[in-house]
């Protein structure tokens, strides 16, 4: 596999990230666009997005939506930003200063986030759809699109990254890019494998990876249809997918996980409505 995402349709829980140690095996460059095209792919965002409440995370910026409700936006964005121009330079972007909520807690930074933003009652959900005031959306952009805060947010993915091949190294994984893209997702969307081993191939794996696929907690209607057909899956693959199945929690983010992973270790699937498959040419 060379890499990357074509996208077939027609529409076009994220954690703080500790330091990690450099690899001991410099990441091929290939790698590193690819894992940062696909997960960015999933994510629908670029270096300047700025997203709404909608997950309960306050706000959540950039290409791999570092957000307030899970303290990497403070951690990898606002702190480093502080650190280097200082709180006027953060705080001359915004409508009102910002730079007191990079050492907020979460719940405290959520909160103040919510006055960025609009809500409306849904009549069909009942429940509340959050937006950007104007003012706020423009000015997060402006501060997301300056050329140091890119910087910024190129140095946290660098990190990421290295976490990502760490794995590669620590579980003695095939230095492929079928391992190191879906090591960066699981890095990126849910922070790591936090001591969860890699399994060994067995005679079992086939059963396993069966009644993975057919366990609709984990597995949404149509990404079953597509993944049930790929009869050329490989066994490394299959391992891959009853990996993180065997160890994702089973809550209202389960299908959204698997979706992002399974379209990896199937090399096909739907992410956020986006049908995706990763082609042979890079796309960055």
């Amino acid at each position: 596999m060379k890499c990357l995402l074509s996208k077939k349709s027609k529409n076009p829980k994220r954690v703080i990230h500790a330091p990690v140690k450099e690899p001991r095996e410099e990441i091929p460059t290939l790698f590193k666009q690819c894992a940062i095209d696909i997960t960015s792919s999933f994510e629908g965002t670029t270096w300047g997005t700025c997203s709404p409440n909608f997950d309960g995370q306050g706000v959540s910026v950039g290409k791999f939506q570092w957000n307030y409700g899970q303290q990497s936006l403070q951690s990898k964005i606002l702190i480093p930003f502080i650190n280097m121009f200082g709180t006027k330079e953060l705080d001359s972007f915004f409508p009102e200063p910002i730079s007191h909520s990079a050492q907020m807690n979460s719940k405290a930074a959520v909160a103040f986030s919510l006055r960025m933003q609009s809500r409306k009652l849904s009549v069909r959900s009942m429940k509340y759809i959050y937006s950007m005031k104007p003012e706020w959306s423009s000015a997060w952009e402006i501060f997301l699109n300056d050329k140091r805060t890119i910087e910024i947010q190129v140095d946290a993915s660098s990190s990421m990254l290295s976490k990502a091949w760490s794995y590669i190294e620590e579980y003695n994984l095939p230095p492929d890019m079928l391992h190191f893209t879906f090591c960066f997702d699981v890095v990126v969307q849910n922070g790591g494998f936090k001591g969860v081993p890699y399994p060994h191939i067995t005679a079992s794996l086939n059963s396993k990876y069966q009644a993975f696929l057919n366990d609709k907690t984990l597995t949404d209607n149509r990404n079953y249809n597509i993944w049930k057909q790929t009869t050329d899956l490989s066994d490394r693959q299959k391992n891959l997918y009853v990996w993180i199945s065997s160890r994702v929690t089973r809550n209202k983010w389960a299908k959204d996980v698997m979706s992002r992973k399974g379209t990896i270790s199937h090399q096909k699937g739907i992410v956020h409505g986006k049908s995706l498959v990763i082609g042979e040419r890079p796309h960055i």
